[in-house]
């Protein structure tokens, strides 16, 4: 979601718009697939109910990621289709915090996986993590949106995804195995790179300023090379 926003830019009232499409592919889902376009939905529902514990190196933060969400179904003829569109507003006291951090996601290496929604899901979740937890194959099924109905098949899906993040020179994971409960436990994998971008402080002079603080965060984000390593 935080990935979307920054994508989109936040707009007027901390509200960007994303197509539905876009959202679906970023977390390695197919556009064309009802179910994931309804699990989606329903994933953004919850969100809207659910708080969230954040903490950094500069902010602690408790409260609401998703403020609300508008889904565009709109259809001015039944021959027309909806434009997919979604307005997702953000809770206003997390958006100052957006630019404060930069997670370096390689997308290169990702978009190397081609339509492999397994493993590109996989690669998010496992780059997202300095440790990735152990987590059982029942409910990664669950939480990547798989319509895989037997577990068995599911669990060979798996193995060969797993195993497909491991090739390449820059692979992502490096060992991994399921342990005696079903859970997939990641033994090693490579380092993620996240930036803490300077603090922009705003300017007091009536003067105006030729650029606002999210495009300097932006630029200072691509002058910076040092990051810390997950």
């Amino acid at each position: 979601m935080i990935c979307a926003a920054r994508a989109a830019g936040v707009g007027d009232n901390d509200r960007f718009l994303v197509p539905a499409d876009q959202l679906l592919s970023m977390i390695g889902s197919a556009a064309d697939d009802q179910h994931q376009r309804r699990r989606l939905w329903q994933t953004l529902s919850d969100l809207s109910k659910a708080h969230i514990a954040y903490t950094s190196k500069r902010v602690d933060y408790a409260g609401t990621l998703v403020s609300s969400v508008v889904h565009d179904t709109k259809r001015r003829s039944k021959d027309e289709t909806p434009t997919g569109w979604l307005a997702i507003r953000l809770n206003a006291d997390l958006t100052p915090y957006l630019s404060d951090e930069v997670l370096f996601n390689d997308l290169r290496r990702k978009a190397r996986l081609g339509k492999n929604y397994l493993a590109c899901w996989l690669h998010d979740y496992i780059a997202t993590h300095k440790v990735p937890p152990a987590k059982s194959v029942a409910a990664i099924r669950t939480e990547c949106g798989s319509t895989t109905k037997q577990l068995r098949d599911f669990r060979s899906r798996l193995k060969a995804a797993m195993n497909h993040l491991m090739g390449g020179d820059e692979a992502l994971v490096q060992s991994w195995s399921l342990d005696e409960q079903d859970r997939l436990v990641v033994v090693k994998k490579a380092e993620t790179k996240v930036k803490l971008l300077p603090i922009i402080r705003h300017e007091t002079s009536a003067t105006p300023k030729k650029k606002s603080w999210q495009e300097q965060a932006a630029t200072a984000a691509r002058e910076r090379r040092a990051g810390l390593n997950l």
